[in-house]
């Protein structure tokens, strides 16, 4: 199975830094110092119309928890449709009760939504209490994948839930290792058995001192880096070849 690689991008610049990285997805998302939100309806409209990548979407209404309430919900709904209308390959979502497990009513409701489009269960899987359960859970919805870093801060640090939960997994639901993930460190994840792989691969370009005199501070923006990227596919490259 070959290999495969997933990159946020949060404006126009990343999503053609992305296809000339020779990234194989590419997740939209918004704030990304918030762990990403929902993108705009204008953002997803023209990166789908710019990208020669298929294009996941996040949808999340706010940073902070995942328990939400009905009027986030329908939102929420609201925006699935969105994806779904601008040709979207899939959506990225999750959702957790007050007791930090799969609200299974929900998001089989979402899946159903979104159909055709692929669904996968964002990292709010790595706060649930029993992490086994909610992979259940989440199979029994009927999502296509689970991004996760094993519930901890990196997918390095915890390999050991990601490789026992791709062997209860099996072909049933794909396993997504993220966090982490660079040409250092993705080494040390590949014997875990997965074969799809997502980060962020940016670097922080700082711009002039206009706003500085104007706010007091420098604006920054993140851009992916290129090279950083392709250290990681040519690693990934040499597995498939293995």
């Amino acid at each position: 199975m070959k290999p495969l690689l997933e990159i946020i991008a949060s404006n126009l610049e990343h999503v053609s830094q992305a296809q000339q990285s020779g990234a194989d997805r590419i997740e939209l998302c918004a704030a990304l110092s918030a762990d990403g939100i929902t993108p705009s309806h204008g953002f997803v409209q023209s990166a789908i119309k710019q990208s020669t990548l298929p294009i996941m979407v996040m949808i999340r209404p706010r940073e902070g928890d995942f328990q939400y309430s009905e009027i986030e919900i329908e939102s929420m709904n609201q925006d699935i449709e969105w994806a779904k209308k601008c040709g979207a390959m899939g959506i990225v979502i999750g959702i957790l009760d007050e007791h930090q497990n799969v609200r299974k009513d929900v998001l089989k409701k979402w899946v159903q939504a979104a159909y055709p489009m692929e669904v996968t269960f964002h990292r709010a899987f790595d706060v649930t209490q029993d992490p086994y359960q909610a992979l259940e859970d989440i199979i029994a919805c009927g999502c296509t994948r689970i991004l996760t870093s094993g519930q901890e801060s990196s997918c390095i640090l915890g390999k050991t839930l990601i490789k026992e939960l791709q062997t209860r997994a099996g072909q049933r639901i794909t396993i997504m290792a993220g966090a982490g993930i660079n040409g250092t460190t993705i080494g040390d994840i590949m014997d875990a058995g997965i074969y799809e792989y997502h980060m962020s691969g940016h670097q922080v370009r700082v711009g002039s001192n206009a706003q500085e005199k104007m706010f007091g501070t420098h604006p920054t923006l993140q851009l992916n880096d290129i090279q950083h990227v392709a250290s990681v596919l040519s690693a990934l490259a040499l597995t498939e070849l293995s």
